[in-house]
């Protein structure tokens, strides 16, 4: 592949150790459960084989969004803790502890890698992809590696997604075969709808296919605003009984505080905040230490990692 072609990796790392935490039965010589970084760890090596980067940036979550808190405080209140679901013996122990020890091991062993982590107290994975998506690393071809639909917002001509889950690529012919929307107009949806993972409310009533169908100009092929799609509703109250269009309308304020909340921008993000990752990125020095590698793994009875095979997957990248 060529170089200049290559893209630069940008994963939402979180995500990526949570889906492998569930799945990954995976246990230390101890009989300690450590799925989600032998997982974490293969996923790294099979995304290298795979797309080839040129670098690889990793964006951590670091105690959520204080901003999205203050205009929401219910904002992802009320999940339930992740739990292994797939394990050898009869149980795993559902440890909390567990999991942030396996996410500050990871951590660590990565520091032996050339990719670059970007943890910043106080806001969202999701937030440091959208400044480096749509400032940092504007125009730059990029690939994000995520399963949540927020980043579809991100899709442009140079940044696409790829879902560790489905295993496909999402781009603006995705979107539009997928769901008939481009992406800038995806994120209006889902403030209409809301988003039960995040504990975000919708409009009542509104489904995000019918409201697709019912509200034309969400398909067009041009970026269209809230006004547009209030002032839609308005005027096919005029004809129309369908009781979608009121709901909307009604639901104004719901809606705006919505979008607030799930658009990806600077806009929950500090001036210092941003100063961090730009930090990070500009200073951050490549390395490749297996040997060191080796002996944590070693040393905390980690097996079933290939450390000779994840270290020849990142040839391609200096270090």
């Amino acid at each position: 592949m060529n170089e200049d072609n290559r893209p630069i990796l940008i994963i939402d790392s979180l995500n990526l150790f949570i889906r492998n935490y569930v799945v990954n039965p995976s246990m230390t010589s101890n009989g300690i459960h450590c799925g989600g970084i032998v997982g974490y760890l293969n996923s790294i090596r099979y995304l290298n084989n795979k797309f080839s980067p040129k670098q690889i940036i990793i964006a951590w979550e670091n105690k959520g969004s204080a901003k999205r808190r203050a205009i929401y405080p219910e904002y992802k209140a009320g999940r339930k803790p992740v739990k292994p679901n797939r394990f050898y013996d009869d149980e795993i122990p559902d440890s909390e502890e567990n999991k942030v020890w396996q996410t500050i091991f990871l951590t660590k062993i990565l520091n032996n890698l050339p990719i670059c982590q970007i943890y910043v107290d106080d806001c969202e994975a999701d937030d440091v992809i959208g400044y480096l998506c749509k400032y940092k690393l504007k125009g730059k071809r990029k690939l994000i590696v995520s399963s949540d639909k927020d980043m579809y917002q991100l899709l442009d001509e140079s940044t696409q997604v790829y879902s560790p889950i489905r295993k496909v690529i999402i781009d603006n012919a995705y979107m539009k075969s997928e769901y008939n929307l481009i992406p800038e107009n995806f994120v209006l949806c889902k403030a209409i709808c809301g988003d039960s993972s995040d504990n975000i409310p919708g409009v009542k009533r509104v489904g995000f296919k019918s409201l697709i169908k019912r509200v034309k100009i969400l398909s067009n092929d041009t970026e269209i605003s809230l006004d547009d799609i209030f002032e839609y509703c308005k005027n096919e109250i005029k004809t129309s009984k369908i009781k979608l269009y009121s709901n909307i309308i009604d639901g104004e304020e719901l809606v705006k505080r919505n979008l607030r909340l799930m658009n990806l921008d600077t806009a929950m993000l500090s001036f210092g905040q941003i100063k961090k990752i730009d930090y990070a990125l500009d200073t951050f020095k490549s390395k490749k230490d297996k040997i060191s590698m080796i002996r944590m793994l070693i040393n905390t009875g980690i097996q079933n990692v290939n450390v000779d095979s994840i270290f020849y997957s990142m040839n391609s990248i200096k270090g």
